[in-house]
């Protein structure tokens, strides 16, 4: 899931990552992180970064039905992306989406469904594909992959529990149990209207554990429900 919101920092696992591409000045980098088979991309450019995951990314979860589990082009999907988004933006007509989001994350299937059904990849997927395949992604029978601009560990944190919630299923269902315990009827609304109702619970135990989203007024329902989720969550967390 793209993210938009700032968040603050909650415990720390962000591992510094180290620079395998350098292109005109753009730093950008992958490595595997500690404990699960999780890769984590990390750009000092937003415009590489989004652009490196937009495909795989939408290709995941876009809302709409003509992109998601669909073979599409950049160009087709920039221009309905500036057609519904960029009517309240100035510049009218940019195309803000590298802008817009800050950090993603996908599971392995939709990065091999992309691999290997997409055509003409370009060239930050294809150097995004051979660095995955060097280091052992594509062998593993299950993995995920993160992303955020260098320094925003509190996005990272938040893609973390995304991956984590995917590739534990006894933190999974844990945490899904707890959540299923609370109405949560603010929360679930605001995120409703932002994310697909495939993702309300993993959406909702990565805000509790990193941050509530701005724009939702935290109620003590949401304090009670973080405290109980941090419980579970020291239980998953591999030591840094």
């Amino acid at each position: 899931m793209r993210e938009r919101q700032s968040l603050y920092k909650p415990k720390p696992l962000y591992y510094k990552a180290q620079i395998l591409c350098s292109k005109g000045g753009i730093m950008i980098s992958l490595r595997k992180l500690p404990g699960y088979p999780i890769w984590h991309v990390e750009s000092d450019n937003r415009w590489e970064l989004a652009m490196t995951f937009l495909r795989i990314e939408e290709f995941y979860e876009c809302p709409n039905p003509d992109f998601q589990g669909k073979v599409f082009s950049l160009e087709a999907y920039m221009d309905w992306y500036v057609r519904e988004y960029s009517k309240d933006k100035k510049p009218v007509g940019a195309f803000t989406y590298p802008s817009d989001w800050a950090a993603f994350n996908v599971p392995g299937s939709a990065v091999l469904a992309v691999y290997t059904t997409f055509t003409q990849h370009s060239e930050k997927e294809q150097w995004l594909f051979r660095e995955l395949m060097k280091q052992g992604a594509f062998a593993e029978k299950q993995f995920y992959l993160i992303g955020n601009r260098c320094g925003a560990d509190a996005y990272f944190e938040h893609e973390y529990r995304h991956a984590l919630f995917a590739l534990n299923t006894a933190y999974r269902q844990e945490v899904a149990s707890i959540i299923d315990g609370y109405a949560l009827p603010e929360l679930r609304t605001w995120i409703l209207e932002r994310y697909a109702p495939t993702v309300l619970t993993d959406e909702i135990q990565a805000y509790a554990l990193t941050g509530w989203p701005k724009g939702c007024r935290t109620t003590p329902e949401m304090t009670a429900l973080k405290k109980q989720l941090k419980v579970v969550e020291k239980q998953h967390i591999p030591a840094s």
